[in-house]
């Protein structure tokens, strides 16, 4: 009883990051990953209370914790129990909800749960790619879509109580591929996101693109950029493509190597410096935070915010920013050289503009074989969704590769299964693709949402990828079209 009467008093009580996000004060996340189970004795939880308090006592930029869910493997701590822990009714906090082995079932029980654990701010995500010697093992439709995720908060949840965001990854260099992820991030606003979380990168032309894009379109929504701090494990890590969508040029790869022959010192340094010049390059851009990932201690924490405090006071003003950001990558390219797309040609030259001059390159043309395919499985399968998935079973496996899924999806796909995806996503791609769309599970070949990208521009249909949704096959009633 008393604790029903504490989530209603909750209830009304302001969510602190709403707030700075309606304000436009900005503020900084410090990510914790969910831990596993064999080390929930150790002293992890006692480590994330006190980055908690050394970020949330700091008295220069309100800081507080981000905690994400990215193992929810058996051996995984269920992270709203995790977060209802450490977060102690602060809502600058966020939690991050993955879909990864997920169903409807599990995703409504951890949002009850952070209602009574009073967690307000949520971001649901797809969740990690599978261990490359599982992938033969995986189920159909291996991930809750974080679309579905939303369309439950939407639907069965109480936006006061629950403020939902959004993902999306900006750092794509080919046309076909970066409006996936426009689209798809479109459709999460669409569905009841409140804010925006891009993911890590260091082409900060990547992140005024995302911005300019979003006000070109009238979302304007309050936006939060990740930055990854490097030490020397997670700088191997990247470079053997073992974090998905996070990209290293040519250019800033030579940088780094450099670094890396520094002392610990010297490379800790570069890092700390390179950290000053992103989060103030996106105050400037107009985000509202920065999220931190890669320290992992109160003292890192406190650290951090010293520095970025003093970069504001140093870099307050477009023009000594965007001298500070080319000298420090010596003018490098944060583009990879066979892939470099833009979708506007004078980022940089104005803080903020209402001209853009936009690259003329555009979605890729279908292919006459695609167009083929597409006619013959309208042709034939146009009904599909609306009848018994084994229906003309045989000729869906032969042309459109089915896997019997429990109610078929290809007319609502524009004719691709989703299930050829490795996540199963139908409402648009994750963000661990390549930065010119290869699949970050199968890496030989392209996503398939670019294939759909492709169609809809050919139909004319852009406006479905954005307005559609199409439902998990375990999740309440059809889609109809």
């Amino acid at each position: 009883m008393n604790k029903l009467k504490n989530v209603k008093n909750d209830e009304i009580m302001p969510n602190i990051l709403e707030g700075f996000l309606k304000k436009g004060r900005f503020f900084v996340l410090f990510e914790i990953e969910s831990p596993i189970l064999q080390n929930m004795e150790t002293n992890i939880l006692d480590n994330a209370f006190e980055i908690q308090e050394a970020v949330t006592s700091h008295n220069t930029i309100p800081a507080a914790l981000a905690v994400l869910d990215k193992q929810n493997e058996p051996t995984s701590f269920n992270t709203v129990n995790f977060a209802g822990k450490l977060f102690d009714k602060n809502h600058l906090n966020v939690l991050y909800l993955s879909g990864k082995s997920a169903n409807a079932d599990n995703i409504k029980r951890n949002l009850k749960k952070c209602i009574e654990y009073g967690i307000k701010n949520v971001v649901p995500v797809t969740g990690n790619a599978y261990d490359f010697s599982k992938i033969k093992n995986l189920k159909k439709s291996a991930c809750f879509d974080s679309c579905h995720t939303l369309h439950i908060i939407k639907k069965e949840f109480n936006n006061s109580i629950l403020f939902p965001g959004a993902t999306v990854n900006p750092f794509k260099y080919e046309p076909d591929i970066l409006f996936s992820q426009y689209f798809k991030l479109i459709k999460k606003l669409n569905f009841g996101a409140n804010f925006i979380v891009a993911q890590a990168g260091w082409d900060m032309l990547k992140y005024q693109e995302l911005r300019w894009y979003m006000n070109e379109r009238d979302y304007n929504y309050p936006t939060i950029g990740r930055f990854l701090f490097l030490n020397q494990k997670k700088l191997d890590d990247i470079q053997k493509n073992k974090c998905p969508g996070i990209f290293i040029s040519r250019d800033l790869h030579i940088i780094l190597e450099k670094e890396k022959k520094f002392s610990h010192v010297q490379f800790a340094s570069a890092q700390w410096r390179r950290l000053q010049i992103i989060a103030s390059g996106l105050k400037l851009l107009g985000y509202n935070a920065i999220q931190i990932s890669g320290l992992n201690s109160a003292h890192l924490a406190k650290t951090a915010l010293n520095k970025i405090n003093e970069a504001f006071d140093e870099l307050n003003n477009f023009e000594k920013w965007l001298q500070a950001y080319s000298d420090h990558f010596f003018r490098s390219d944060m583009a990879p050289f066979e892939h470099r797309y833009y979708l506007y040609k004078n980022l940089f030259s104005e803080q903020y503009t209402n001209e853009k001059f936009k690259d003329k390159k555009r979605i890729s043309q279908c292919s006459f074989m695609m167009k083929t395919k597409f006619k013959l499985a309208k042709k034939l399968f146009s009904k599909s969704h609306l009848l018994d998935p084994n229906e003309n079973k045989f000729s869906k496996t032969l042309l459109m590769n089915c896997k019997s899924c429990a109610y078929c999806r290809l007319p609502l796909m524009h004719y691709i299964c989703p299930e050829t995806c490795p996540k199963g996503l139908a409402n648009g791609p994750c963000g661990g693709s390549s930065v010119d769309g290869h699949c970050e599970v199968y890496n030989n070949k392209k996503c398939i949402h670019i294939k759909r990208t492709q169609i809809a521009a050919w139909l004319n249909q852009i406006d479905i990828l954005e307005e559609r949704y199409i439902r998990h096959p375990n999740q309440g009633e059809k889609t109809k079209i």
